[in-house]
This record gives structure tokens, sequence and C-alpha cells, in this order.
């Protein structure tokens, strides 16, 4: 009967160790596919600040346009 527990107590804790490699692998996928998104975002977020940027460098050279030609027609 000890035996038998023991048998159960050691299979029960080999069982447990390969459930638990398990979680850690598809943990570590989710964090890699998590990775993946939040980089993909943050090139998403620079990509937008550079060409908003560049909007606002373009409207100011506009602006500094239109005032010199104000000023050269008065």
């Amino acid at each position: 009967m000890k035996k038998l527990i023991l048998f159960a107590a050691v299979a029960l804790t080999i069982t447990a160790c390969n459930n638990h490699q398990a979680e850690v692998d598809q943990a570590n996928r989710q964090k890699d596919s998590l990775a993946s998104i939040i980089n993909e975002r943050d090139s998403s977020l620079n990509d937008f600040l550079s060409s908003f940027n560049e909007i606002e460098k373009n409207l100011d050279s506009i602006a500094r346009k239109q005032s010199a030609i104000h000023v050269n027609v008065d």
C-alpha cells in the first residue's frame, strides 16, 4: 500500500512538472507575441509623430512665406 501511494505521488509530481513546462512555453509564446504587437505599435506611433512634425514644419514654412509676401505687397 505504501509503495502504491509513493508511486502515485511520484507520477503526480512528474505529471505536474510536464504541465508546468507547457504553461511556461505558452507564457513565453504569449510574451513574444505581445512584444511583437508593442513593437509594431511603437513603430506606427513613431511614423505618425514623424509625419506630424513634417506637417508642422511645412505649415510654419508656409506661414513665414505668407508673411514675407504680405510685407512685399505693402
